[in-house]
């Protein structure tokens, strides 16, 4: 979601890390465990979407983001240009601890994954 809201919001180059995240802890055996319990992850949704609407009014951030809305990649997937793409490929260069390259197809391919998954529980 945080993810979602700075790419709505226009403040994602600074943090594409949030998309690193996001990526790598994705495939693990935990996370998949819990996303699997649909119940639970709905609930927790609902909590990070009233959070997130607390943090927003508190602090009069964009109109344009409006955090109770559905996931729906499709129309943010968009903001993932080549500016986010040079920025989240070159994170090895100057945060991570690895010689290897972000691929932000693969992390594209977390976030369509995601978008399905939160479609089949109504989020």
């Amino acid at each position: 979601m945080a993810v979602k809201r700075h790419a709505i919001c226009g403040t994602l180059p600074a943090k594409v890390r949030h998309i690193y995240d996001v990526a790598v802890l994705y495939p693990r055996k935990d996370i998949q465990r819990f996303l699997e319990d649909g119940d639970n992850l709905k609930h927790l949704l609902r909590l990070v979407k009233e959070t997130d609407t607390f943090y927003l009014q508190k602090r009069n951030i964009s109109d344009e983001y409006n955090p109770d809305t559905a996931y729906n990649f499709e129309t943010w997937r968009n903001r993932l240009d080549n500016k986010i793409r040079s920025r989240y490929e070159k994170l090895h260069e100057e945060l991570l601890y690895t010689n290897e390259k972000q691929s932000l197809n693969a992390a594209i391919k977390v976030f369509e994954a995601l978008n399905a998954l939160f479609k089949s529980i109504g989020e």
